[in-house]
């Protein structure tokens, strides 16, 4: 399917701007390709940016974009997804856009949301949008940015040695329990650990981390921006604030019943909830390295979701 079929909505200073695609890339690559990851005994996925949700400048209508996905031979349904509110599913070849009615009797939109890792490139995604919407949408306003790093490895074992330098206090359990996964944060910017493979009902080890970035908390303003941020993605770095560590207790020991107690109180804390939430529990007094550290200790991963999702910017800012 060629989605440049209406490339005459584009303006000639568009056009020219995404021809010089190609030279943002390479200039990029070089800062990249000097981070070489390592391998441990575990899968790893790639960093992905999951979401990317926009509102349009104004008002667009349904009728008109629906007829203009006909011409381009784009399939169109409505549904509801799993907020419960009515979308426009629009199928492409390079990937899917929805956009936001609330109930099927709208006659309008201005919010959509794409999902750049499971398109072909998020310039593609854009590019499709210029030709439905027109040239304007690239001024529309991010609404939201979720960025995403998978590990195939067991939800509990990451959770055990996982630290968080998150400025919030407020943590949550999704779904009521520890073992689905936990939130950290509020607002404009929330961190997400949780069991994958239990959401999508899958048996393979499989955990994901996730930041979920809104309106005053984003790097980047406009789609526009994002388009072109590839240096402002990378040093906002999302899952720069997430540390995991093997933990391990000491084995060999001659603590005083003191000393054993809070051994025992730390260990079965850490097995149960994992190093971040005992610490913040642990810690009220700032107490913890003094009364606790000398019964574990934390190896950082060799290979970190910061590094991941940096290694993977590449592929997200990849040519159409």
């Amino acid at each position: 399917m060629n989605v440049t079929k209406h490339d005459s909505y584009l303006t000639k200073h568009e056009l020219e701007a995404l021809s010089s695609f190609t030279s943002i890339l390479l200039k990029v690559s070089s800062r990249v390709s000097t981070h070489k990851l390592g391998s441990e005994s575990y899968d790893i996925g790639e960093g992905l940016l999951d979401k990317v949700e926009i509102k349009l400048t104004e008002k667009f209508s349904v009728h008109k974009i629906v007829t203009r996905c006909k011409e381009s031979g784009f399939y169109v349904e409505g549904k509801y997804l799993q907020d419960k509110k009515f979308y426009l599913e629009i199928q492409t070849a390079k990937g899917i856009i929805y956009c936001l009615l609330g109930v099927p009797e709208n006659k309008e939109f201005n919010k959509i949301i794409f999902n750049p890792s499971k398109s072909h490139s998020l310039i593609s995604i854009v590019n499709i949008l210029s030709s439905l919407i027109g040239p304007n949408v690239i001024n529309s306003k991010l609404l939201r940015l979720d960025f995403t790093v998978d590990y195939f490895e067991k939800y509990e074992q990451i959770l055990k040695g996982l630290d968080v330098s998150h400025k919030s206090s407020n943590v949550e359990f999704m779904n009521g329990s520890i073992k689905t996964g936990i939130l950290i944060g509020k607002g404009d910017d929330k961190l997400l650990v949780y069991n994958k493979s239990k959401k999508e009902r899958v048996s393979k080890p499989w955990t994901r981390i996730e930041r979920q970035v809104r309106t005053s908390k984003l790097p980047v303003k406009t789609l526009e921006q994002l388009l072109y941020g590839y240096d402002a993605i990378y040093d906002f770095n999302p899952l720069g604030i997430v540390t995991l560590n093997h933990c391990e207790f000491v084995t060999h020991h001659n603590f005083s019943q003191k000393e054993t107690e809070r051994f025992h109180e730390v260990k079965t804390l850490i097995h149960h909830e994992g190093y971040f939430l005992t610490r913040k529990k642990l810690n009220k007094h700032n107490n913890f390295h003094r009364d606790y550290s000398q019964f574990f200790t934390l190896t950082p991963y060799k290979v970190q979701p910061s590094q991941i999702f940096q290694q993977s910017l590449l592929e997200i800012y990849k040519e159409d």
